[in-house]
């Protein structure tokens, strides 16, 4: 058995290389070469030729397939891509309604050549189209491969290498009779159906994802939470899900081993269920690997289970290997197998063997404390520089919410599953069993809310010092399983541990708040939200940007990470809802003490909206008609009312920040003439920090006002990716003229500037 992970792990390698590094022309030219150097495996003796002759089979191989998939699978989509074509097409999955519309991941047949998949973008309207159904129209096709000048790997990883865009429908069809391959989804979207008329909000998109790994159904402020409590893991179909699904097979009356024999295919048509993702198939291959291994009285080896399954999810399609929950999934898997017996408790004797008499399950309950704690450090260590890489996140609090949280996932699975069928034959019986599911995921609902909360429960791992406390995490751990201590000297890594992160903590917010004021404009792409800071006091101005409520969270992160939690004042330059939309998800997470916003209509709704939802957080919320002082810390906020209503960004609030000499002015989204108007009227002192008004808009920031301000530093908050062409040229160009240092958040990210 390990002889087929010598090839199979270095087939996954290359596959990986040839997704992230190699490129396309090369990948037959690799192939080929290491099946040449194959033969360098002569020059070694006894195991080790044999590994190395593996190893370089297996890398030729994975190349190789690379190639023969890029040829014969990817060509026929690619020669989509171009002007206006006429496709014919069959439905996948069940239609997704965006905010234009609706997305379709179809099947295409072309006359010649192999059919593909693709996704196609079409208007409102079809929403009604179901699973199968046969459609024919036109469309312009791009590739899902690079968008924007980005490589992406959502859709790649998913089989997808086409867009179909502007498409229009000429004809639909439903079929008699559905595909076979389609009716586990129909299973899925009939249990999801059911469902929906049992539970509601977040807690039916927590046992939705459980069951049918659609996770679709949780909010986004749900799943950043999941995210900060380091529990998403278990909203992602996997080895977990797996096991309790088995286990519910062998608790059935009969012989184990043909119970056993049976859950294969039940495992299979859960996978199809799921959808297919990474980590069930994953999970279900290694289930079944283990199952079979029993069966035909062979030992399990798992990395040769991890590299089948790896191997059968990269065969399939290479560029899964783009895909985060693969790499995910099999990362903490690779921690368990590797970490999991050193950190491991030892098994304490059974008061028969001490001769003492006591409880027993207080015991049990603690090793099983013990061990969830080990299997939580080990998945980590694995997935941390993952999440780090790719969310710039780090849950501290996930050894704990882990602790307090799985013992009830497997129940609430058992429940959300076994009511959701039963509802369809007898809806009593599906309500009865509803109950605990009930109770089981409001429970978990309380106790992610709370985790998330939380001061310091997640860290952003783009702060230094925090890549510091990690690093150094890393190498006690590396000396716990190394060292393997015993008695009082095992708390030694942990306290370590701690007391590092209270240095980094402390090393952080001192190198952040160094003066009198700082200001941190924040990285949310298209939109803007700035936190003035002085001692333990803040103010904030704006909260939106073009990723939703992600404005919200990271404006609560960038304060709950130098220990500040609560806002004095959140100023709202105006209502656009760039500049708005992360409200709900900051009063979810951060005491806010007031909001403050022009005493001007707004046509959009959102002031209504943001009224309404102050109310509900019980914030006041006060209408800016005339000019008001703020002051906090050793610092004061001049907020200057509206002195123009022509347009909602004319209607602007301004705010002035100062502390001592040293002025900070944002100005949201004015224009050029009502900025100079200000700079007149309210004679707006020097300023060493100007936010560039409206993203860098050419209508804004004109050279009197820059001659009337004389800012050193401009820092324009900006989307990487906007259709509005900001920070346009001819503000970069003023800018320059005057000698003014520019920074940006799409290319330096968040940025912090102090008067120190």
């Amino acid at each position: 058995m390990r002889k087929l992970a010598w090839v199979l792990a270095p087939f996954c390698a290359a596959v990986f290389l040839a997704v992230y590094l190699v490129p396309k022309s090369w990948y037959m030219t690799g192939g080929l070469s290491w099946l040449v150097l194959s033969v360098l495996a002569l020059f070694f003796h006894g195991r080790t030729r044999t590994r190395v002759f593996l190893t370089a089979v297996g890398l030729g191989l994975g190349f190789l397939w690379c190639g023969v998939y890029q040829a014969v699978w990817c060509a026929p989509a690619q020669a989509y891509i171009g002007n206006r074509q006429a496709f014919s097409a069959s439905l996948l999955e069940y239609p997704v309604e965006t905010d234009y519309g609706v997305s379709l991941t179809v099947r295409i047949c072309p006359e010649k050549g192999r059919s593909f998949r693709a996704c196609l973008y079409v208007n409102e309207g079809y929403e009604e189209l179901t699973l199968g159904d046969e459609i024919t129209g036109t469309g312009i096709f791009s590739t899902a491969e690079v968008i924007r000048d980005r490589e992406v790997s959502y859709f790649t990883a998913r089989g997808i290498h086409v867009l179909g865009k502007k498409v229009e429908l000429e004809t639909v069809t439903h079929p008699g009779r559905l595909a076979w391959y389609l009716y586990p989804q129909r299973f899925s979207h009939w249990l999801r159906q059911n469902q929906t008329d049992l539970y509601s909000g977040d807690r039916l998109g927590l046992i939705q994802a459980l069951t049918t790994g659609d996770r679709r159904g949780m909010s986004e402020a749900f799943r950043t939470a999941l995210s900060r409590a380091g529990l998403s893991h278990m909203t992602a179909v996997s080895g977990m899900h797996v096991v309790v699904l088995v286990q519910m097979l062998l608790l059935l009356p009969g012989n184990r081993r043909w119970k056993s024999a049976a859950a294969l295919p039940v495992m299979v048509l859960f996978a199809l269920c799921t959808g297919l993702a990474p980590s069930v198939i994953r999970a279900v291959v290694m289930e079944s690997l283990l199952i079979l291994g029993a069966l035909v009285r062979r030992q399990y080896d798992p990395p040769t289970a991890l590299s089948v399954a790896l191997f059968l999810l990269l065969v399939q399609n290479p560029w899964a290997a783009g895909s985060v929950g693969l790499q995910l999934s099999f990362a903490a898997v690779a921690g368990i197998q590797l970490l999991l017996p050193r950190l491991r408790p030892e098994r304490e004797p059974e008061p028969s063997q001490t001769g003492k008499k006591s409880f027993r399950r207080p015991g049990r309950i603690r090793m099983a404390a013990r061990e969830v704690v080990a299997l939580t450090l080990s998945a980590m260590a694995f997935t941390l520089p993952l999440s780090v890489l790719y969310f710039d996140m780090v849950s501290v609090i996930a050894p704990l919410s882990n602790l307090l949280v799985l013992w009830c996932v497997p129940w609430l699975m058992i429940f959300g599953l076994l009511s959701g069928i039963f509802y369809g034959f007898a809806p009593l019986a599906g309500a009865l069993l509803a109950l605990p599911a009930r109770i089981l995921s409001a429970y978990i609902w309380l106790a992610v809310r709370f985790f998330a909360r939380l001061p310091f429960s997640a860290l952003n791992g783009d702060s230094g010092w925090i890549r510091f406390w990690l690093l150094a995490a890393y190498v006690l751990l590396t000396l716990y399983c190394v060292r393997r201590p015993k008695g009082w000297r095992r708390i030694l890594p942990v306290g370590g541990v701690a007391g590092l992160l209270v240095f980094a903590l402390a090393a952080n917010r001192a190198s952040v708040l160094r003066g009198d004021l700082t200001t941190g404009v924040l990285d949310v792409g298209q939109g803007q939200c700035v936190a003035l800071l002085s001692g333990d006091r803040a103010i904030a101005i704006d909260c939106g940007g073009s990723n939703g409520t992600k404005a919200g969270d990271a404006l609560a992160d960038y304060l709950n990470q130098l220990g500040i939690v609560r806002l004095d004042l959140l100023v709202l330059t105006h209502y656009d809802s760039d500049h708005t939309n992360g409200v709900e998800e900051l009063l979810e997470r951060v005491a806010v003490s007031e909001i403050a916003g022009p005493d001007v209509e707004d046509d959009s709704g959102n002031r209504e909206a943001l009224e309404s939802l102050a109310e509900e957080h019980g914030v006041e919320f006060r209408s800016v008609s005339r000019d008001r002082t703020e002051p906090f810390g050793e610092a004061q906020a001049k907020v200057y009312a509206p002195l123009n209503e022509d347009s909602d960004n004319d209607a602007c609030l301004a705010v002035c920040a100062s502390a001592g000499d040293y002025d900070v002015l944002i100005t949201g989204d004015m224009e050029s003439r009502v900025e100079e108007i200000l700079a007149e009227r309210k004679r707006l002192p020097d300023v060493e920090v100007l936010v560039v008004a409206h993203h860098g808009s050419r209508y804004s920031t004109s050279v009197d006002f820059l001659k009337s301000v004389t800012p050193e530093v401009a820092v324009i908050s900006v989307g990487e990716d906007n259709s509005y062409g900001h920070p346009t040229q001819d503000v970069l160009d003023r800018l320059k003229a005057e000698h003014i240092d520019v920074y940006r958040t799409d290319l330096n990210g968040t940025v912090t500037i102090s008067d120190q």
